[in-house]
């Protein structure tokens, strides 16, 4: 089957156990099906496990035709896949019970652990270790709704404070704070929207950067001219109410991994000269121009401003260019064969290769407070990671003591316990 006009022809899937035939709804791709399986099962000494084997037809296939079809191949038919690879094969819009099975297998997970009998320290290794890793394989092709993103987040904020369904517990810190790096006074914890979003961003890397892929082929293919998604190497990602999830994900993330790649200079053909990034630190010369730049000029690339010894042309271009942006443009090396093919490369690492890490700094965007010389002591100290875990909560000041728990409505007595004269301060009773 073909999903797009112009795009690759999918006869079938294989992976480990699993394997899904794509074929055209008649009796003579039947046969072809019959035959294919025929072979595989004297190639592989396996045999079709008819209770496990379904037949799934598009909605514009009659019913006549899959009654036919179905008996003929004598398989079951079902309007639902299942799961391939673990992940859902959804065939309708997603929604928040589409993944629900994420929330159950975190809270089976939470059934067996005992919160009381852990220290903060341990909750907190446990919740970034296990309930933050849970939903990941799913997230990287799926864009799951931000709702239940926003459940998984709250699953573990009440595990890590130590509620249970019985008792809330206070939840001293917030959870914005909580999500700050370490050395901005969080605990390097993640919102799973932001996590999903850099999934997502590792998706359109590659849609950039691994055009050989079979999803990537796929995708260009299906997007291309319904959405205009052209064959470019950074193509235009438009959004489209009728669009799969995996391009809703993209295209949620596009603007954000375009806006951080570059280029390395090669041989300077297939970098824009105005549009694409190619000036260390500098933002495309478009932004930049003195003045209004000719359409003929426009999409010129690199290579079409040396001249024919290979040396730097940009004479009749250097009025529209800012001084100093000419100069490092005339004091880098002009694009060469020599140099290879242009790259595209991630600015926000030092290597130029794009990381998971780094796309979830970018898709977070927080709004991050000085570093604090106090949590990098902390964090840097080399003891018990339950002390260093306390001595954090001691610096936020989120100790309940009285007088904290007088500021929350908990309590209207504020005086120590032990001295009952003097309010109850957080160095108190972190002196006890």
């Amino acid at each position: 089957i073909q999903l797009s006009k112009d795009g690759p022809a999918l006869s079938h899937l294989a992976f480990a156990d699993d394997l899904i035939l794509f074929a055209e709804a008649s009796l003579e791709q039947v046969e072809v099906i019959q035959d294919c399986l025929t072979s595989f099962c004297a190639s592989s000494g396996q045999k079709v496990s008819l209770d496990k084997t379904r037949v799934f037809f598009s909605k514009n296939v009659s019913f006549s035709a899959r009654e036919s079809i179905s008996a003929a191949l004598g398989f079951q038919q079902t309007g639902n896949l299942g799961k391939y690879l673990g992940i859902p094969a959804h065939h309708s819009r997603v929604n928040r019970s589409s993944y629900q099975d994420i929330i159950e297998k975190l809270n089976q997970r939470l059934s067996g652990w005992k919160a009381r009998n852990l220290s903060f320290a341990g909750r907190l290794t446990l919740t970034k270790s296990v309930l933050e890793a849970l939903p990941s394989y799913t997230m990287q092709t799926v864009q799951l709704p931000n709702l239940l993103c926003d459940e998984i987040d709250r699953i573990c904020r009440n595990f890590l404070w130590g509620d249970n369904q019985i008792q809330k517990k206070c939840h001293a810190v917030g959870w914005g704070t909580l999500c700050y790096p370490k050395e901005y006074g969080g605990l390097g914890l993640r919102r799973m929207r932001d996590v999903n979003t850099s999934f997502m961003m590792k998706n359109c890397w590659s849609l950039i950067t691994e055009p050989q892929k079979l999803w990537v082929r796929v995708v260009k293919a299906k997007y291309k001219s319904k959405y205009k998604c052209s064959n470019e190497i950074i193509p235009k990602v438009v959004k489209k109410s009728n669009m799969s999830n995996l391009w809703h994900g993209i295209n949620g993330a596009w603007n954000l991994v375009v806006s951080n790649i570059g280029w390395q200079l090669g041989n300077g053909r297939m970098i824009k000269f105005w549009y694409d990034k190619w000036i260390p630190n500098s933002p495309p010369l478009i932004q930049c121009a003195l003045t209004f730049i000719p359409p003929v000029e426009l999409f010129k690339s690199v290579s079409d401003y040396t001249n024919m010894l290979g040396i730097w042309d940009l004479s009749h271009i250097q009025d529209w260019i800012p001084a100093e942006l000419l100069a490092i443009i005339l004091c880098s090396p002009p694009p060469s064969e020599d140099a290879g093919i242009d790259k595209i490369i991630w600015n926000p690492t030092t290597d130029d290769l794009f990381t998971i890490k780094s796309a979830h700094e970018i898709a977070a965007q927080q709004m991050l407070p000085a570093k604090s010389p106090l949590f990098k002591q902390i964090w840097k100290w080399h003891g018990p990671e339950r002390v260093r875990a306390f001595l954090w909560r001691v610096a936020h000041e989120s100790l309940l003591t009285n007088s904290c728990r007088v500021k929350r409505g908990m309590t209207s007595d504020s005086t120590c316990g032990e001295c009952r004269q003097a309010m109850e301060t957080t160095l108190q009773f972190s002196l006890k």
